[in-house]
């Protein structure tokens, strides 16, 4: 609530094939970072349409996991991107 957060899901160390994620955004930001080949469902109510999905359109049947993410804003952006894993 008083500053930025960054969800990194780029590199666990295992994670189950379905994950669901409450953000909200109340003044600032959250970024939620994925890896190429995850599903994202983005769902919840913005305040100005303030929720972002950066993340290219997977086939139901060609991806690896499913993050379902529920955004709320007020002041604030929940943000969505494809990301490849660090080393």
């Amino acid at each position: 609530m008083l500053g930025d957060v960054t969800i990194d899901l780029t590199n666990p160390r295992s994670m189950p094939p379905n994950i669901g994620v409450q953000a909200y955004a109340i003044g600032r930001d959250v970024e939620v970072l994925v890896r190429p080949g995850t599903r994202v469902e983005l769902s919840g109510r913005a305040n100005s349409d303030h929720l972002n999905n950066e993340v290219a359109d997977i086939a139901v049947t060609d991806h690896d996991h499913v993050i379902k993410i529920t955004g709320h804003t007020f002041l604030g952006d929940v943000t969505v991107r494809s990301v490849e894993a660090k080393s």
